[in-house]
């Protein structure tokens, strides 16, 4: 025999099967939150929601680059299938900028993320490479130095 409990507080059933079925239940649960746990709201992005998973891979570094920083956030434009790719770099700085580009191609991601924020076409960083150049500018003379002494 199954039982039904009252609860005091709501004065009404806890039978949750009849709760399921009541009306304006909301069945499906919409995370703000990118597959990244980036997440998709305040002022600034009102009109933009998660791009629905994929089961296509983000392959581009303009997503996720070789030391796992991740570069760009898959959104749509609510009531739109558009994907956009939102920079993080011009969102996470003072004040927030939200520029935004289509996600397929990426084309128009690597040329902002060239032009703005100092990116070689392969994904790396300018600075990264200058410090590269730079510690191997300093190596080879710390060797000379050595040999010489």
């Amino acid at each position: 025999m199954a039982s039904v409990t009252t609860s005091s507080l709501t004065e009404g059933t806890d039978n949750l099967t009849e709760l399921h079925k009541a009306p304006g239940l909301q069945n499906t649960h919409q995370s703000s939150g990118t597959k990244t746990g980036f997440l998709v709201h305040g002022d600034l992005l009102a009109k933009y929601e998660p791009t629905p998973p994929s089961k296509r891979p983000k392959i581009s570094w303009v997503w996720k680059d070789d030391h796992s920083q991740v570069h760009g956030e898959a959104i749509i434009e609510k009531g739109t299938k558009q994907p956009l790719w939102l920079c993080n770099a011009c969102y996470n700085r003072t004040p927030k900028l939200v520029f935004r580009c289509l996600a397929r191609p990426t084309t128009a991601a690597q040329r902002h993320m060239v032009t703005v924020h100092n990116y070689n076409l392969d994904g790396t960083s300018q600075k990264r490479k200058h410090e590269d150049d730079q510690n191997g500018i300093d190596k080879m003379l710390k060797a000379q130095s050595e040999s010489q002494a």
